[in-house]
């Protein structure tokens, strides 16, 4: 890593982790859990528009989820000098979280790389150092 701070924002469906990486360490961590947002809901049998209406409902409450996430976020760079953001997260909610994001923050993004966050916050750092220095290596090689 060339000395930048890096702020990386791991989200999920329940919760979300931030925290500054400077110089191969971590300066501070900000973790919240949000209510959670299903991959499914129940709906009642016969019910003619009940799939699209649970599917509505879900995409509502991933939306508000990732809203909070963002503005946390907005206000936790802020606080801090950031070179560089990088995202970790399922696949399928990486173009979902750029999208709530604000314009300052989506201009410093690095790249996004998918993680479980149920795994230990070590081993997260370790896998976060890895893709950080994977995608420095890359981007010298294309200089």
């Amino acid at each position: 890593m060339k000395h930048k701070t890096y702020l990386v924002l791991l989200v999920d469906r329940v919760h979300a982790k931030m925290f500054v990486l400077l110089n191969d360490s971590v300066k501070e961590v900000l973790d919240l859990k949000e209510d959670y947002v299903p991959q499914t809901v129940k709906h009642i049998h016969g019910e003619r528009d009940a799939r699209d209406n649970a599917s509505r409902h879900i995409e509502l409450l991933l939306s508000r989820h990732l809203h909070k996430v963002a503005k946390e976020a907005y206000l936790f760079a802020n606080k801090h000098t950031i070179d560089a953001l990088v995202i970790g997260t399922h696949k399928p909610l990486f173009g979902k979280i750029k999208d709530h994001l604000s314009e300052s923050l989506n201009k410093k993004l690095l790249f996004e790389f998918p993680i479980d966050l149920k795994v230990s916050f070590g081993e997260i750092v370790k896998k976060v150092k890895n893709e950080i220095k994977s995608f420095e290596e890359v981007k010298i090689d294309e200089e």
